[in-house]
């Protein structure tokens, strides 16, 4: 009687997409034929969350652990096996250094939690404690630092930092290395400075996303007069905190970046510099941008709408502002209705139910439309069948 292991590979590989890992593992395990028909599923994605003892996770991040870790965890030799095979790779806590000297020739997104505490059972706890705490730490940063220089490939690296910080090392083996890396995203950076500051940002230099928060202030050094951040594409929201809150060193450094598609911009108070980001636009500082999303505005309706009268065509656009009016939801009919497929109006009190329909009716492309609310007597269904089309 035919079996499972007599399905083609590609019947196979669609009934295992319905699997969870642990399934897939289990499936694995009956037979050497279905585990060498599953490798490839079973090895893409490596979370592994360390068996080193008198440690443990400080802040354990949901956003970034969507598959339970293994543990115990696999053997180096198993890891440097199945090493082609494996495309994303989770490093939960510290590791023994034959672990950062595995080369995966395929790894494409790495995440380091550095996230944990380390405790030592003695009798002086508290000292014995941040004894060890400095010099596994010191002892992980350098192993981090040599893995990737050894993974060349890296596209998409996430950090979750504690303290003490990364050493520039740590930075420099990054813009050394990698070749073409897409988003670097870092969370936890306390107070960095000197030659570690100016490694960190160029290693940002060579990303085409960098997302760095929950961080205290990057403060501005001379070299970012030296970078161009000409592959710079992305800067998500949370980009308030860099420089120190200052919004206008701010926008002289996003003034550095032209091949910009997407700003999101969070201004810590209430201070933003509308005035000179009106003029950026004007001057088509940024002739891609096609994602906007700008937080927290206090400028007056006449103001708002004056800087939004040189919007580029947008696809996506985000607004949080105080003061919206009729004159700026006139100027968004203007420069955005023709292009934008998801628009955010969600902290807006002032949005209107006859906005909503104008929207509704102007905005051809729309896909997502999230507004503060709208009053259902206002949208007539048979009336106005469009209002389902999009």
């Amino acid at each position: 009687m035919a079996g499972i292991t007599n399905l083609p590979q590609e019947i196979i590989e669609v009934i295992t997409d319905f699997l969870n890992r642990r399934d897939r593992t289990r499936l694995a395990s009956t037979s050497h034929s279905l585990y060498k028909s599953l490798a490839a599923h079973l090895w893409r994605t490596i979370i592994m969350e360390s068996d080193l003892p008198h440690y443990y996770i400080q802040h354990p991040r949901k956003d970034l652990r969507y598959i339970t870790p293994v543990k115990p965890i696999i053997a180096a030799s198993r890891l440097q096996q199945y090493a082609p095979l494996v495309h994303i790779l989770n490093f939960r806590g510290p590791f023994r250094p034959e672990y950062y000297s595995v080369k995966y020739p395929r790894l494409h997104t790495l995440l380091f939690h550095y996230d944990v505490t380390y405790h030592a059972p003695c009798d002086k706890k508290d000292d014995c404690d941040s004894k060890l705490d400095a010099v596994m730490r010191a002892e992980e940063h350098t192993n981090s630092a040599r893995f990737i220089r050894l993974n060349p490939t890296i596209k998409d690296l996430q950090v979750i930092v504690a303290s003490p910080q990364l050493p520039a090392d740590f930075w420099n083996a990054i813009s050394t290395t990698l070749i073409n890396p897409t988003r670097l995203q870092v969370r936890g950076l306390r107070q960095t400075k000197g030659d570690t500051l100016d490694a960190l940002w160029k290693a940002c230099d060579l990303f085409e996303e960098i997302d760095i928060q929950d961080t205290e202030y990057m403060r501005f050094t001379p070299v970012l007069a030296e970078l161009s951040f000409s592959r710079l594409k992305r800067v998500p929201l949370g980009i308030s905190r860099l420089f120190g809150f200052d919004t206008r060193r701010q926008l002289a450094w996003l003034r550095r970046c032209p091949n910009l598609i997407k700003i999101h911009w969070k201004f810590a108070t209430y201070e933003s510099p509308m005035n000179e980001f009106a003029t950026s636009l004007q001057q088509k500082m940024w002739p891609g941008l096609e994602d906007l999303a700008l937080d927290w505005l206090s400028e007056e309706d006449e103001d708002l709408a004056r800087t939004f009268a040189n919007l580029p065509p947008l696809r996506r656009f985000q607004l949080r502002s105080a003061k919206f009016g009729p004159l700026t939801f006139e100027a968004l009919r203007k420069r955005v209705f023709n292009s934008v497929r998801v628009l955010g109006m969600t902290r807006i009190s002032y949005f209107t139910s006859q906005m909503v329909l104008g929207l509704l009716e102007g905005c051809v492309h729309l896909e997502e439309l999230r507004t503060f609310y709208t009053n259902a007597d206002d949208i007539d269904m048979e009336a106005r069948p469009w209002v389902c089309l999009g």
